[in-house]
């Protein structure tokens, strides 16, 4: 599980270290706490860049998702 993004606020900022060995910094702009199990649009692709970060509520495989967006710093 994904814990520590339970912990995450609007505004806070994710860092991805890419293989390149380069970085990208995304900005959270939607915290999604009780997104359904099976609502798999979250995952599809976007007309723009984001960071769709994603973790369980519970070990029960129907459980809501916490979903966290993010974009990429400007």
């Amino acid at each position: 599980m994904f814990l520590p993004l339970w912990q995450i606020h609007i505004g806070d900022t994710v860092e991805m270290d890419l293989v390149d060995g380069t970085s990208r910094t995304y900005v959270v702009t939607k915290i999604l706490p009780k997104v359904p199990y099976d609502a798999v649009s979250y995952l599809a692709p976007t007309p723009t860049e984001q960071l769709t970060l994603q973790t369980c509520t519970s070990y029960y495989p129907t459980a809501p998702r916490f979903v966290v967006i993010a974009v990429p710093q400007t």
